[in-house]
């Protein structure tokens, strides 16, 4: 400590000055001007925004902020126009409808992503409620606690209003296809590209193959990513942490200031990591590739201290004159 007492103040004005970056805030990819810069990437090097877009294409939770005038704020890969392909190995469908990206010039506006519907077969012929309606999004925020009841009146943009102004946290726009992707650095709203090619798989499966788990199964709204699902294993059985504690730290994580308008998926991540946990416990025991549904026991773990015969104490332990 005596030795850090030495340095403390010259440690202090370092990271002081790291965090200021490059004074001339060039792109490091293209040497162009860079109001954007990467909080996770080694460095934090700066980038203009069609760089930062395509450098993240395979990093899409990276934390990043732009440069406002005097300040760099904290902003979104979305508003780079970043999203994700599924279906095609990260890659866009060559099916899918062109989506708007949006440029430099409207980064503010709603985000229109263009995707067709989802085939007949895919779909629930008895659901004939709109997911985008204000009678919906109503329900299904009173049904999650994530916001107050709004009475509507007739006025479809009170919701809409309301949900661009305290609910978004700067980071979600419109759009039908943009999904909340729950990571472990914090909670995402992220637009997809979902494969239309004549035969595609379903969305959950889709998802699947990227390594997300998704959080329902005809519709997608909510994805986990499998290091997000992995952390909250970990810090479970090592931390002791519940899942309420450790979604409240990715709302932290999120908007430090205001994690109170993080949406709410903590009911979400109670039941995704319990079938994630026994989806992990079926390839350990070796039901991957068997048909058959586990019999009683064969999804338990063996106690290493218990006494086993052969493995911790001799075959013959019952003619021990010592036992």
């Amino acid at each position: 400590m005596r030795e850090y007492l030495e340095k403390r103040n010259f440690y202090v004005a370092r990271i002081i000055a790291s965090e200021a970056g490059s004074p001339d805030r060039l792109c490091v990819s293209c040497g162009t001007l860079g109001d954007w810069r990467c909080l996770d990437c080694l460095g934090q090097p700066s980038y203009c925004i069609s760089c930062c877009r395509s450098n993240h294409a395979s990093t899409p939770f990276h934390r990043v902020q732009r440069w406002v005038g005097q300040y760099f704020e904290d902003s979104w890969l979305i508003k780079t126009g970043l999203s994700i392909h599924f279906g095609h190995g990260g890659k866009p469908c060559p099916s899918a409808v062109p989506s708007q990206a949006p440029g430099p010039s409207n980064l503010n506006h709603a985000f229109s992503f263009g995707l067709p519907d989802l085939p007949e077969e895919m779909g629930d012929p008895n659901d004939d409620l709109d997911l985008e309606s204000t009678q919906f999004l109503n329900m299904e925020a009173a049904e999650l606690g994530e916001i107050p009841d709004i009475v509507d009146d007739g006025d479809p943009t009170i919701f809409e209003n309301f949900v661009q102004e305290e609910w978004n946290f700067d980071c979600k726009p419109s759009g039908q296809n943009v999904l909340v992707i729950v990571h472990d650095n914090g909670v995402h709203h992220l637009p997809v590209q979902w494969c239309q090619c004549p035969g595609h798989l379903p969305q959950d499966i889709q998802a699947l193959d990227l390594r997300f788990f998704p959080a329902s199964f005809k519709r997608v709204r909510t994805l986990f990513t499998f290091q997000g699902l992995d952390a909250f294993l970990a810090e479970n059985q090592e931390c002791k942490s519940s899942a309420w504690h450790y979604y409240q730290k990715l709302r932290r994580f999120t908007s430090g200031s205001f994690p109170h308008v993080v949406p709410d998926r903590y009911r979400e991540l109670l039941r995704c990591t319990r079938q994630y946990r026994n989806i992990k416990h079926l390839k350990w025991h070796g039901f991957g590739h068997d048909v058959r549904p586990p019999g009683l026991g064969e999804l338990s773990v063996q106690c290493p201290a218990c006494p086993q015969p052969g493995v911790n104490i001799p075959e013959n332990w019952e003619e021990d004159e010592d036992q």
